[in-house]
C-alpha cells in the first residue's frame, strides 16, 4: 500500500529485467562515478535518526542483462581479471528476496550465471542466506564453473555489525566444511592467476576452514588428483581478496606424487615435456612446509624418491612472461643415486650440500650459481670425497672452481669451460697432484702408481679441427713400481685464417706443426675413398659426405717414445731423432707419408735404419718398409750378433697389389732370398661378403744356411663364399721340400694337407728368433688341418733325423701330434 511505502515498507510480487545494459564508469579511481546521483537519489536525508528498510521481492528474474564498470584512466588487461575494467554479460538470474530489514536478511539465489570479459565463467551459483546485525548462515551453497563444482554445508558468519561488510575481507569471519563431492580445476580462476591456465585437470578437495577472506585457516587440508597426486596437512591462506597475490602457509604430512603427477606439476610449473631424469625419480613424496603464493613459494623438507633422499629449502618462482622457473636455496642429499637419475653407469650415488640460485628455460640449458661441497660421488666404481665447488653453470659451461681433496688425488681445475656452447670455448688452470690412477678405477695397470702434471688452456673449438688457441702441460710426473717418467713440457697451439690452419706441437718427446686445410674427423673416409681409386674391390665406395677439403702438410720430429709402453702399452722404444713428414689433398688426390728412424726398439728387439715410405708419386699407390734387424744368440756359450736387412715394397692398381719381400744378412751363413706375389681382388656386386681374392705366387730364391731353395709360382684362391685353395704351394731345395695343397671352410670334408720331405726344422726357429731356445734336426712327414666355424682338427706325423735341442744332439725321433682343442695347442 501507498501508505506502507511511505513508511519504508516495499513488498514486490515479480521483478523481471530482460536484455538491460548498465554502464558505470569514473575518470579515475580518486573521482566520483556516473552513477553517484543514484546513490545521493536514495541516501537518508535525516542525519538525526535513523532510516528503516523493509524490502520484499518475492522474485527477481533476470535475462540477457549486460553490466560494465571501468576506471578510464587505468589500462586494459586483456585476457586477465581486472576490478578496474569489469565487464559482464550473458547475466542470468533468479533472486527471491523474502526479507530485507535494517537487523535482518532472508534471501535465496536459486540460480545466477554471467560471464566476464577476462574468459572468467560462473556456470551457476546458488545459495540461500539468513542474518541479522552479527550473524549470517548461507545453506546449501552451490558454485559451479566450467570444470568446477563446489558444494559446502552451512557457512557461518560473524560480524560486529552489518558495516562490517564494507570491509568484508578483514573484519567477516566465517567458518565452513568443504563437502566430499567437491572439485576444483585451477584453469578456471586463470583469469585471476594466469599461471594456472595449465592446469586442466580436475582436483578432489576438502577442506575445514575458519577465519577471514584475508586469513583464512584450514585446519583440515585433503587435495587429491586422480590417483597420482595426494596432499594432505594444514594450510593458512592469507590475502584471498586479491587471488594473484594470495599468501599460502601449508605444513604437508602428506605429499605424494606419481609418475603422471610428476607430468602435472612440470606441465604447469614450467612447459615442455617432463624430462627423462625426472621420470626416473618414480614416487615422490614430500614432508614439509610451503609457503608463498601459486607462483612464488618457499619449499621446506624432505623429498623422498626411488633414487634416494633430497632435503630442501628453496624458493621457487615460475616466471610466465620469459617461460622461465627460478630457483634459489639449498639442496642436500644424503645417497641420492644420479647414475641412475642420468642414466649414465659410471655414475653410482653421491651426497652433497649446495647452494644454488638460479633460472631454467625450457629450450635453453639452466643458470645455476653453485657454491657448496659434494661429500663424496661414486664413478667408475671409487667413491670420490670432498669436492668443493664454487662458480656459475650458464649456457651448458662451468665458469668457476672445482677441487678435489681425496686420499687419492687431489685435482684444484679454475676457470671456465663450455662445451655446449655454438663456439665450445676453454679457458682454465689446472692442477692435478698425487692421482693413483688404479685406486680411482681408472686402469688396472699402474699399480700404487702416483700421477701429477699442471695444464693451462685457453682455446675455442669442439675438436681439434676446431681448435683456435693453445693448451700448455707442464711437469708431467709419472711413478710406479715398474717404471718412472718425467717430462718437462708439452704445448700445443693451434690457429686459424680463412681457409689456412695451423697446428704446433713442442714437447720434450714430440715437436712439428701441421699446416693447411684440414679436418680430422674425415680424414679415415677421405683416405678410403683415395684407396678406392686404386682398389675398388677391396674399398667398396663410401656413403658419407667427403666433400670437406683436406689439403695439408706435416713435419714432426720425435725424439723418444718412453710414453708409449708407459701409459699406453705399446712397446715401441725410439731411442734417436726421428722424423714423419708428408702432405695429403682430397681435391688432386695425392698424398705421402716418409718416416726415417735411425735406432729404435719394438718389444725389446733392436732395430736400426727403420724407413716407411706411402704414397702415389706415380700412377700407382706405393708403401714400402725397410730396416735392419739386429739380432742376437749364444751359440756353444759365444754371443753370436747378426744383422738382418728387410725390405718390404707394395705397389696397388687395377684392384691389384703387387708384394715383394727381400731380406740379407751380415754374418758368416748367408739367410737371405725374396718372397714376391701378386694379389688380385674382384667383387660381384657391392656387398662385403661377396669379394673375392686371388694370390700368385712367383717364382723366386730363397737362401738359407748358404743353401739355396726355390719357391715356386703357386696359386690361393679365397672364393666369395670364404672358401680357400691353396694351388701347390711348393718351396724346395733338390729332393728336398714343403709342399702345401687342399682347401679350408666350414665343411668338415675340406682338409688341408702338409708334405715334409728333409726340411731342417732349425730354419724355421731362426724364422721366428726365439730366445736361449734353439731346435735343429731334418723332418719328414705330413700334417693334416681341417677347420670349421667352431673346431680345428691337426694329426702329423714326422721323423726327425738328428734331432737336437739348443746343440744337444738327442738322436733320430719319430713325432705324431694332435690338436688338443681345449688347451688349444
Amino acid at each position: 500500500s501507498i501508505w506502507a511505502a511511505l513508511r519504508g515498507k516495499i513488498s514486490l510480487s515479480n521483478v523481471q529485467l530482460f536484455g538491460f545494459d548498465i554502464n558505470l564508469n569514473r575518470e579515475n579511481p580518486e573521482s566520483e562515478p556516473n552513477f553517484m546521483f543514484l546513490v545521493d537519489a536514495f541516501a537518508p536525508k535525516d542525519t538525526l535518526g535513523k532510516s528503516k528498510t523493509d524490502l520484499r521481492i518475492n522474485s527477481l528474474l533476470v535475462r540477457r542483462g549486460k553490466i560494465s564498470y571501468d576506471v578510464l584512466s587505468e589500462e586494459k588487461t586483456p585476457g586477465k581479471f581486472t576490478p578496474n575494467h569489469v565487464k559482464l554479460h550473458n547475466i542470468i538470474g533468479n533472486i527471491s528476496l523474502k526479507a530485507l530489514r535494517n537487523d535482518s536478511l532472508n534471501a535465496s539465489i536459486k540460480r545466477l550465471t554471467f560471464d566476464e570479459q577476462s574468459g572468467f565463467e560462473l556456470k551457476k551459483l546458488s545459495l540461500r542466506v539468513l542474518g541479522n546485525e552479527h550473524e549470517a548462515n548461507v545453506e546449501n551453497l552451490t558454485v559451479n564453473l566450467p570444470n568446477t563444482s563446489l558444494q559446502t554445508d552451512s557457512i557461518h558468519f560473524s560480524y560486529d555489525s552489518v558495516a562490517s561488510f564494507e570491509r568484508f575481507a578483514e573484519e567477516v569471519h566465517f567458518t565452513f566444511k568443504m563437502l566430499p563431492s567437491s572439485y576444483f580445476t585451477l584453469q578456471d580462476v586463470s583469469p585471476f592467476i594466469p599461471a594456472l591456465a595449465n592446469f586442466k585437470e580436475k582436483i578432489n578437495i576438502g577442506i575445514n576452514a575458519t577465519g577471514t577472506l584475508n586469513r583464512l585457516n584450514g585446519s583440515s587440508l585433503q587435495i587429491d588428483v586422480d590417483d597420482f597426486l595426494k596432499v594432505g596437512g594444514t594450510v593458512l591462506f592469507e590475502g584471498l581478496s586479491s587471488p594473484a597475490n594470495a599468501f599460502i602457509d601449508g605444513k604437508l604430512s602428506e605429499f605424494i606424487v606419481r609418475d603422471k603427477g610428476i607430468d602435472f606439476l612440470y606441465r604447469n610449473l614450467s612447459t615442455g615435456e617432463t624430462s627423462a631424469s625426472l621420470r626416473r625419480l618414480q614416487d615422490i613424496s614430500f614432508q614439509g612446509e610451503i609457503l608463498g603464493n601459486f607462483t612464488d613459494f618457499v619449499t621446506h623438507g624432505d623429498f623422498n624418491t626411488a633414487l634416494g633422499r633430497i632435503k630442501t629449502n628453496l624458493r621457487l618462482r615460475s616466471d610466465k612472461e620469459k617461460n622461465r622457473l627460478l630457483y634459489s636455496g639449498n639442496v642436500q642429499t644424503d645417497g641420492l643415486d644420479i647414475g641412475k637419475f642420468f642414466d649414465n653407469k659410471l655414475f653410482g650415488k653421491t651426497v652433497f650440500n649446495l647452494d644454488v640460485n638460479g633460472y631454467h628455460n625450457d629450450s635453453q640449458y639452466p643458470f645455476i650459481i653453485l657454491k657448496g661441497s659434494i661429500n663424496n660421488i661414486e664413478y667408475s666404481g671409487y667413491n670420490y670425497e670432498n669436492i668443493a665447488l664454487a662458480g656459475e653453470y650458464k649456457f651448458g659451461g662451468f665458469n668457476g672452481k672445482i677441487e678435489l681433496d681425496d686420499k687419492n688425488g687431489k685435482v684444484l681445475m679454475t676457470g671456465k669451460f663450455n662445451p655446449a656452447g655454438k663456439t665450445p670455448e676453454f679457458n682454465f688452470h689446472a692442477d692435478i697432484k698425487d692421482v693413483h690412477p688404479d685406486a680411482l678405477m681408472l686402469t688396472s695397470r699402474h699399480k700404487n702408481a702416483d700421477f701429477s702434471l699442471k695444464i693451462d688452456a685457453n682455446f675455442t673449438g669442439a675438436s681439434i679441427d676446431e681448435m683456435d688457441g693453445k693448451i700448455d702441460i707442464d711437469s708431467i710426473s709419472f711413478a710406479s713400481s715398474e717404471d718412472t717418467l718425467f717430462i718437462e713440457k708439452f704445448n700445443l697451439s693451434a690457429s686459424t685464417m680463412g681457409e689456412m690452419k695451423r697446428l704446433v706441437i713442442n714437447s720434450d718427446f714430440l715437436r712439428g706443426n701441421i699446416e693447411g686445410s684440414y679436418s680430422y674427423q674425415t680424414l679415415p673416409d677421405a683416405f678410403m675413398d683415395l684407396l678406392q681409386g686404386y682398389i675398388p674391390a677391396l674399398v667398396p665406395v663410401t656413403k658419407k659426405d667427403i666433400s670437406v677439403k683436406n689439403d695439408f702438410i706435416f713435419d714432426l720430429h720425435i725424439f723418444n717414445t718412453k710414453l708409449l709402453p708407459t701409459f699406453f702399452n705399446i712397446p715401441l722404444d725410439i731411442r734417436s731423432h726421428s722424423t714423419i713428414k708428408g702432405y695429403f689433398n682430397t681435391d688432386t688426390k695425392r698424398m705421402q707419408v716418409e718416416g726415417h728412424s735411425p735406432f729404435f726398439l719394438y718389444d725389446d728387439k733392436e732395430f736400426e735404419s727403420g724407413m716407411i715410405f706411402f704414397g702415389n708419386p706415380g700412377d700407382q699407390l706405393k708403401g714400402e718398409v725397410r730396416f735392419n734387424n739386429n739380432r742376437v744368440r749364444f751359440n756353444n756359450n759365444r754371443k753370436d750378433n747378426k744383422t738382418i736387412n728387410v725390405s718390404l715394397v707394395a705397389q696397388a692398381k687395377n684392384d691389384t697389389i703387387d708384394t715383394t719381400i727381400n731380406w740379407g744378412n751380415s754374418s758368416e751363413v748367408t739367410y737371405s732370398g725374396t718372397f714376391s706375389a701378386s694379389t688380385g681382388f674382384s667383387r660381384l656386386d657391392e656387398k662385403k661378403s661377396s669379394l673375392k681374392t686371388v694370390i700368385d705366387i712367383k717364382e723366386t730364391n730363397i737362401i738359407l744356411n748358404d743353401t739355396l731353395w726355390q719357391v715356386h709360382p703357386s696359386q690361393i684362391i679365397v672364393a666369395d663364399s670364404g672358401k680357400v685353395h691353396i694351388n701347390n704351394f711348393y718351396f724346395s731345395h733338390e729332393d728336398q721340400y714343403a709342399r702345401v695343397n687342399g682347401y679350408a671352410s666350414n665343411n668338415v670334408n675340406d682338409t688341408i694337407k702338409f708334405d715334409l720331405k728333409g726340411l731342417n726344422i732349425g730354419y724355421i726357429f731362426d724364422a721366428v728368433n726365439l730366445k736361449n731356445l734353439n731346435f735343429e734336426g731334418v723332418a719328414t712327414g705330413q700334417a693334416y688341418l681341417n677347420r670349421t666355424s667352431e673346431t680345428l682338427t691337426m694329426q702329423s706325423s714326422l721323423f726327425v733325423k738328428d734331432f737336437s735341442f739348443n746343440d744337444a744332439v738327442l738322436g733320430d725321433m719319430n713325432i705324431k701330434g694332435k690338436w688338443d682343442e681345449e688347451e688349444k695347442g
